[in-house]
């Protein structure tokens, strides 16, 4: 089951999110085995990957509705349920391309009338995960202050199981429910911005998204220790970053930066990009930010002084 919601996945058939998420298994057990050095083992589940991802959309493809269906019935006909959570599927376990691609995507984010949508904080996870992938994290915000929002206001401390409707008489079934969790580790991952860039933290990306937000703050387990962030939006469309790097770890930091840039300022004093302390190395710009490579232990302090109009 891949939530609560009027999905079509019977005991019996082929259940299309089943499979999709045996490509993405097959797919990153073979980025293991090659890692390990099993080139043999890799090679194969990624041919077996390609071959499932083939007969995907050969057989749960819909023309007509320009969506995966949800199964192949006991009967082998398709089924006629189109929902957000098989859809959005097949793109985050990269099952579908080209002109398909697109289609999915405008449905999993504007679902039409007659599509399933999202009917517990489970699946939304998987959403939000996707939303990540397509750099979508304000719409992410809106949604968690949407839906996650309303247990705050109904006095929650916990997450809840599922959203208001699913249960007739009471808000939810579960009122503390593990899997709900989705705002905690996006909110870590994709607004502080802290998450691994190589296997083990050995290269931990920081990357925030303030998204309107004002300031934000947290830490990060990682195998060498507590990787600790705190950032606040200056003037200017500025951003002030604390950091505190634990022995042994390096980190990417990517930090967006304004229109116009008066400033850049590395623990408490101004320097300029070819002059940084060491430690810290300017990797370029990309896509609105500025990259530096940090391979120094301890506490940093950067900050992108934005230029006021």
């Amino acid at each position: 089951m891949l939530d609560w919601a009027p999905m079509d996945t019977p005991w019996r058939g082929v259940v299309a999110h089943q499979n999709m998420l045996l490509v993405r298994a097959l797919r990153e057990a073979a980025d293991i085995a090659f890692a390990l050095g099993e080139r043999a083992d890799a090679r194969r589940w990624r041919e077996r990957a390609k071959a499932l991802v083939e007969a995907i959309n050969r057989h749960l493809w819909s023309e007509e509705r320009g969506a995966f269906v949800d199964c192949i019935r006991e009967d082998g006909t398709q089924s006629p349920v189109i929902s957000q959570q098989t859809n959005t599927m097949a793109l985050l376990c990269d099952c579908v391309e080209g002109e398909r691609a697109e289609k999915v995507r405008r449905l999993v984010y504007n679902p039409p009338e007659g599509v399933v949508e999202m009917g517990s904080p489970f699946f939304g996870f998987f959403l939000c995960e996707q939303m990540a992938r397509d750099g979508r994290v304000e719409e992410m915000l809106r949604l968690f202050r949407e839906r996650w929002g309303f247990m705050l206001e109904k006095g929650a401390t916990t997450f809840w199981e599922t959203f208001p409707g699913w249960e007739k008489d009471r808000w939810t079934r579960s009122w503390c429910h593990g899997w709900s969790s989705a705002p905690t580790y996006f909110l870590t991952t994709e607004v502080l911005g802290v998450k691994p860039a190589e296997p083990g933290f050995s290269l931990v990306e920081i990357s925030p998204n303030p998204c309107g937000l004002k300031w934000a703050k947290g830490r990060v387990p990682t195998p060498y220790g507590e990787i600790e962030v705190e950032w606040h939006r200056t003037s200017g469309e500025g951003l002030d970053l604390s950091l505190t790097l634990p022995r042994g770890a390096k980190a990417r930091l990517s930090l967006p930066v304004p229109e116009r840039i008066k400033q850049l300022v590395v623990n408490g004093k101004p320097v300029a990009l070819r002059r940084l302390p060491g430690g810290m190395k300017y990797l370029g710009r990309k896509e609105g930010r500025i990259v530096f490579l940090i391979t120094r232990s301890g506490s940093w302090r950067v900050e992108v002084v934005g230029a006021v109009r």
